[in-house]
């Protein structure tokens, strides 16, 4: 993914790289005196319950295809192997997150210019909301490294028509859509342009075609086993997760304004249990369709309402303070002086503004 660097590319990397692990080294230090850094809580504890359970060899529940497969397979493969170690789940995460400032560079320099990729790294090196997601128990962390991945990989299978390119961006494809659905869309949009531009250089249908399956064919490598492993805990032939319907639901409902405020507890019981007591008794996939099917209804039946809330969900998004949901980021600064710097409110602003970067949400 890197093209071969000279010396000045290498000190800068090198550069980058450094600035990257001492911030967030330094968060780790400062949050470890956070009462939640070695107790996890909310989805982190529920991650983190599954993945010892799995690391203990207690075998795999449903509860592994509640939320996306990706994450909790990959805390228990680190709690295997580090006997169960929060810290060294943090570790990685960290030395991740500097993977993704450096790959981050070479994308802005690819993009645009050598500054330009300087200017994205360093914002990426020191987004406070970054730091503080990638130091908690959540996917958020890969996220990041497959939206900048995907790219670089998406431009190189364009551009240099290696086989090999177009094999990994298929895999990380895969890859990324287990930790988080929302890539999906990128995925249809990456080989649908790159059908494009085979076409535009020339090149006959005959010959893309098979490219286009090679894509295909590197996805296919981490889904199927995915989804045949689904089938065998659940009875279930898939790779996204059963919590797909109910967070549909949760944004896109007549109430849509009490039940994303809905948090751990009854609240969040009271919706889980919506399905029961309306007579659907299936499995988890059951009970998601009758929340993708509410959603279907409440666009039907009230479509000035529907897009009255998209209008809504727009201006939140472009809120210059991070909105909390189970997590309020700006509760952890209490426990760092680091992220009280890179990450405050005031009044009606905030730093930085919410807009800026969504990869954690």
């Amino acid at each position: 993914m890197f093209d071969q660097p000279d010396k000045k590319e290498l000190l800068i990397s090198v550069g980058i790289f450094v600035l990257a692990l001492f911030v967030r080294l330094l968060y780790l230090y400062e949050s470890s005196a956070n009462p939640s850094f070695g107790y996890p809580i909310v989805d982190s504890g529920n991650y983190d319950s599954l993945a010892r359970s799995l690391a203990a060899g207690d075998g795999m529940s449903e509860q592994f295809f509640w939320q996306p497969f990706f994450y909790p397979f990959f805390l228990s493969v680190v709690y295997l192997v580090s006997n169960s170690s929060i810290i060294c789940v943090n570790v990685i995460q960290v030395l991740l997150g500097c993977v993704t400032c450096l790959l981050t560079y070479h994308l802005g320099k690819r993009i645009f210019s050598r500054t330009a990729g300087i200017i994205a790294a360093v914002i990426t090196a020191l987004y406070g909301p970054l730091i503080f997601f990638e130091a908690e128990l959540l996917a958020s962390g890969w996220a990041a490294f497959w939206s900048v991945v995907l790219i670089l990989l998406f431009l190189k299978s364009s551009s240099k028509r290696s086989l090999w390119f177009v094999v990994l961006l298929g895999i990380c494809e895969a890859l990324s859509i287990i930790t988080r659905p929302t890539f999906v869309p990128f995925f249809v949009a990456a080989v649908v342009w790159l059908a494009v531009i085979f076409y535009r250089s020339g090149e006959q249908w005959q010959r893309i075609y098979p490219k286009l399956g090679v894509v295909s064919f590197g996805f296919l490598l981490i889904a199927i086993p995915i989804a045949a492993q689904n089938f065998r805990v659940t009875g279930h032939f898939g790779i996204f997760s059963a919590s797909g319907g109910i967070n549909f639901y949760i944004g896109n409902n007549p109430n849509y304004t009490e039940t994303m405020t809905a948090r751990p507890g009854w609240g969040w019981d009271e919706i889980l249990e919506l399905p029961e007591r309306n007579g659907v008794t299936g499995d988890l996939w059951e009970k998601q369709k009758f929340f993708r099917q509410r959603v279907i209804n409440y666009v039907v039946e009230e479509p000035l309402n529907f897009v009255k809330g998209l209008a809504y969900k727009t201006i939140q998004f472009l809120n210059f303070r991070e909105i909390p949901r189970n997590v309020d980021v700006y509760l952890f600064s209490k426990w760092s002086r680091l992220l009280g710097l890179l990450i405050w409110k005031a009044g009606s602003s905030a730093f930085p503004s919410e807009f800026f970067c969504r990869w954690h949400s």
